[in-house]
């Protein structure tokens, strides 16, 4: 997903970018987000902040409606041309920090997904508070954040994060938005010791042999950490649902 605060001078544009083109060759690491959230995502979905679509081409072949939201036009123009053949996606170039929910009121949205993207949100309870009205009731808000703000560092910084999360932060960021939170568990535990080493390091972005040595570990990963859930982990995953 991609950063929505300001760009600044534009080496946060840059950053995100590199970023993007590093996870989209992280196909396990892609595939094992899409697999924690599939069982949450409904027929009609909002990808909130799609970035360059490495989640949204997952979420397409399951869904009615996919409208893939996201603030840089480079990347729209990349998830039109790469995906832009699937008749029920429909991508809208806007910045999350002014959503306007009543210019999706007629899609009947019943699943919000927001993968490592709330961090880059200064008002991250008004963000979720707009996701909230969007729905219609009973549907949900899928929520993948940076966890651990002792783990913040240069990547942090130069990707736009405002924080990383602990798991009270986000259960009181989701229920201040009037969200029931539905599930909030630890994601990754072994990631952990690779982002504290590159943040000693000062490391900005993925090193891409680093990133090609992680995704050969994730399936190990996903099956340990589907059996046996972690005390702990690198990310939150969250699960918010509308009520009424």
């Amino acid at each position: 997903m991609t950063n929505q605060a300001d760009d600044g001078d534009g080496r946060a544009a840059d950053a995100t970018l590199a970023i993007q083109d590093t996870l989209r060759s992280a196909v396990a690491y892609n595939a094992w987000i899409h697999a924690l959230l599939a069982p949450y995502v409904g027929c009609r979905v909002f990808d909130a902040g799609c970035g360059i679509g490495n989640l949204t081409r997952l979420l397409l072949p399951d869904a009615e409606v996919v409208i893939a939201y996201e603030r840089r036009q480079d990347f729209c123009d990349i998830v039109t041309r790469e995906l832009g053949t699937h008749a029920h996606l429909r991508v809208v170039q806007g910045d999350l920090a002014t959503l306007e929910v009543t210019a999706f009121a007629a899609e009947r949205i019943d699943t919000v997904v927001c993968v490592n993207v709330l961090e880059h949100i200064e008002d991250d309870v008004a963000l979720l508070e707009r996701f909230r009205d969007m729905l219609i009731a009973g549907g949900r808000v899928l929520l993948f954040v940076p966890a651990h703000p002792w783990l913040y560092g240069a990547h942090d910084a130069a990707d736009g994060h405002f924080r990383r999360y602990t798991k009270r932060a986000l259960r009181s960021a989701m229920l201040s938005a009037g969200l029931d939170v539905e599930r909030l568990r630890w994601v990754n535990l072994p990631g952990i010791f690779g982002w504290w080493l590159n943040r000693r390091r000062r490391c900005v972005g993925f090193d891409d042999s680093q990133c090609r040595l992680f995704d050969r570990l994730v399936p190990i990963i996903a099956a340990v950490e589907r059996w046996v859930p972690p005390p702990v982990g690198l990310s939150l995953l969250a699960v918010g649902r509308k009520e009424s």
